[in-house]
């Protein structure tokens, strides 16, 4: 407390202070006590009707906001979608990715929901809105490409919303957590 109550604090004081509170922020979560990350996420629930943030290599022809499935009741029967999703879609089947990079994340076990974060994946199960969890390490990076793939032409849409990141720490009870769900 005593270079935050300092009028006098230098800029470097002041951001050792940070980080170093930052530091027993993050030395105190666990799996029990998770830090949700997902404000690190730029547009992660799209409500903004933007993409912004977000990039495609899918070739899709429609590669922005649509609201078609959530209002679908029948096929977005688990609420994995609210009001707008980003979508591509194309009248042939295609490959790719919509993603983003995530920056600055600390080290330790991330759960992120959706289908892949870096080069950890989930194989869909069901052409319609579906949450799906990736539980891994970010070791050695602060940095988390999260997103959709298809990485073979047998789909001509991919939606996503609602992307959330949980920091669930860096300590052993973290990697058993890890470990546990494998």
């Amino acid at each position: 407390g005593a270079v935050f109550n300092n009028a006098s604090a230098t800029l470097q004081e002041v951001n050792e202070a940070i980080d170093a509170l930052n530091a027993k922020v993050l030395a105190v979560v666990t799996p029990e006590n998770p830090m949700s990350m997902t404000h690190m996420v730029k547009n992660a629930d799209f409500e903004a009707n933007s993409v912004s943030g977000w990039t495609t290599t899918t070739g899709a022809q429609n590669k922005g906001t649509a609201t078609n499935k959530s209002t679908d009741t029948a096929a977005n029967n688990e609420g994995a979608f609210n009001n707008y999703f980003y979508e591509n879609w194309k009248s042939s089947n295609f490959k790719g990715r919509m993603y983003q990079t995530v920056k600055n994340l600390p080290e330790g076990i991330h759960q992120k929901q959706y289908v892949y974060a870096n080069d950890e994946k989930v194989l869909l199960t069901r052409a319609n809105p579906r949450a799906y969890t990736i539980t891994l390490s970010l070791a050695g990076t602060d940095t988390l490409q999260i997103g959709l793939a298809s990485d073979s032409t047998i789909t001509n849409w991919m939606g996503l919303d609602n992307v959330t990141l949980t920091y669930l720490g860096n300590s052993i009870e973290s990697y058993r957590y890890l470990s546990s769900q494998l």
